[in-house]
């Protein structure tokens, strides 16, 4: 078999997780090192060893009603999503050895900032 040395995992020479990460910082670099022989060998890192940043979203609903006589009734909802606008961010650059190891740098695909939507409706 031909190894062209792409994909190799680095050496672990400590646990690599941080106190308090920030997105500039997430894991620690230097509990990593690149193999010396690009030729195919692994590293004693194992795979999915560190987490990347939890997500939390709160969506909310309020809706009143309201009824006119017997037959005419009212509803007004506002809803609000991801409500207390928190970032979903994407995993950290994990590749050692290169500007952007440790580095989260975007948000998730297609997570969305806050959004609210009123709607009414009259039933008759």
């Amino acid at each position: 078999m031909l190894s062209t040395g792409t994909g190799n995992r680095p050496d672990r020479i400590a646990s690599g997780t941080l106190s308090d990460p920030i997105p500039d910082h997430w894991f620690d670099l230097t509990a990593f090192r690149p193999t010396t022989d690009n030729t195919g060998t692994y590293g004693n890192a194992g795979r999915d060893i560190l987490r990347n940043p939890g997500q939390a979203q709160a969506d909310l609903s309020l809706v009143k009603n309201t009824r006119f006589g017997e037959r005419f009734s009212h509803q007004l909802k506002f809803e609000f999503f991801n409500a207390f606008n928190h970032p979903q961010f994407a995993g950290p650059g994990s590749t050692i050895g290169t500007a952007t190891a440790g580095i989260i740098s975007s948000l998730l695909y297609n997570t969305p900032m806050r959004q609210i939507q009123i709607a009414t409706k009259l039933s008759f």
